[in-house]
């Protein structure tokens, strides 16, 4: 993909946070110079090799209010510039959430570059994607997993059992059933799917949760 220029950058951030242009101050991340001291809104760049042609950091003031979430922000930026944007997904760094110019999103895998000219190669979408024609095209299963789901049941079940006790084990067992009811409820949260291999260890799990609720003693088991 191209490298987008800061100008482009600063059109859509000052529409994005609803600022003037001269409030918004776009700058490489290595320049100290020349930068706007009163700017409201502010985007250090670097540009990068590999796959990923730019990475963005932005700020907004407090006093800009009110400012885009930060999905706001990234489909702004993939509108405006026309481009993918990759954004940080729950707290796996080598996934990413992608969000393309006509709003649609997917997930993908990236590996991070070393040495001079660093910068990430992206290993797999969950979404065919033609800027990334090295990708193979698979789905993610630590992405469901690492979605959160509801578990109302199983957050107030044995409250104050230890993990590594027989109560806290099936504490656990019971939120892997619950956590599987909810997401079928919710479609198969965020990409609507769900893996055969998954489901077969929570029916694994589902076996173990049985034989472990019967050997707890009797008011816990109750």
């Amino acid at each position: 993909m191209g490298k987008p220029e800061p100008e482009g950058i600063a059109r859509v951030l000052a529409a994005a946070f609803g600022v003037p242009m001269l409030s918004v101050d776009v700058s490489l991340e290595s320049e100290m110079e020349n930068r706007k001291g009163d700017a409201s809104v502010t985007c250090d760049y670097e540009y990068l090799s590999g796959d990923l042609a730019c990475n963005l950091s932005v700020y907004g003031a407090k006093e800009v209010v009110p400012q885009p979430s930060e999905e706001e922000l990234t489909r702004a930026l993939a509108r405006g510039l026309d481009t993918v944007v990759l954004i940080s997904w729950g707290t796996m760094p080598s996934i990413r959430k992608v969000v393309t110019p006509q709003g649609g999103t997917t997930f993908a895998r990236v590996e991070f570059l070393e040495g001079e000219g660093e910068g990430c190669l992206v290993t797999a979408t969950e979404t065919a994607l033609a800027v990334f024609p090295r990708a193979v095209v698979e789905k993610f299963p630590e992405v469901v997993r690492g979605f959160p789901v509801a578990t109302p049941l199983a957050d107030g079940l044995l409250a104050g059992a230890d993990r590594n006790s027989p109560a806290g084990d099936v504490r656990d067992l019971v939120w892997a059933w619950e956590a599987l009811i909810s997401r079928m409820a919710a479609g198969w949260p965020p990409s609507s799917w769900y893996g055969a291999a998954m489901y077969g260890e929570d029916l694994e799990n589902r076996d173990r949760l049985a034989a472990a609720v019967e050997a707890l003693p009797a008011d816990e088991r109750a």
